[in-house]
């Protein structure tokens, strides 16, 4: 719900945009449908300069509770392979409960190389949010995150040796070996 919400609020907020611009064209109508088709499959991250760039926007954004502006923003260079883009658009997807959106970001956040990618992905397989619940799948990418050497990959598998879920046995053998490193 919140996501429909979400995508409704990024499109009212594209078509506000839009017209002060048909306003210009004073009755031009072709200029008017140029106008509109062109905002409309632009986006609104086409005018950053550099991934990095664009994703400093979207944190900034983020950080002032915009979710609708830094996701429209976080698109464009997450669909290019930045990883940071990547983290924090599968983030507000998964708070927004757009959880599907979410597991797909982080697959390719994952399969880009990056722990905390997998990790998160991991932790959705666990919970069964956007995908079937499949421990299997959930300590793969758990596993993967730790061979990477990061570190909250390390404790969550330690964790669930220790308390003995997510389809593992209680073993405070390994819950160490984990908690150590």
């Amino acid at each position: 719900m919140i996501g429909m919400w979400l995508r409704k609020q990024a499109d009212e907020r594209r078509l506000r945009g839009i017209a002060p611009r048909v306003k210009a064209c004073r009755g031009n109508v072709a200029a008017i449908i140029a106008v509109v088709v062109l905002s409309l499959a632009t986006p609104v991250s086409l005018y950053a300069q550099s991934p990095d760039e664009t994703y400093k926007q979207a944190l900034m954004l983020f950080r002032n509770s915009d979710m609708v502006g830094a996701m429209s923003v976080l698109r464009e260079p997450a669909e290019q392979g930045h990883i940071d883009s990547m983290l924090l658009l599968g983030f507000i997807y998964d708070w927004s409960e757009m959880n599907e959106e979410a597991v797909a970001v982080y697959q390719r956040a994952a399969e880009s190389g990056s722990p905390e990618g997998a990790l998160r992905l991991g932790a959705l397989y666990a919970k069964g949010e956007g995908t079937e619940q499949d421990f299997s799948k959930a300590f793969h990418w758990f596993e993967t995150s730790a061979a990477a050497g990061h570190g909250p990959a390390y404790l969550v598998i330690a964790d669930a040796y220790l308390r003995g879920k997510w389809g593992k046995q209680r073993d405070l053998e390994q819950a160490d070996k984990w908690i150590q490193g």
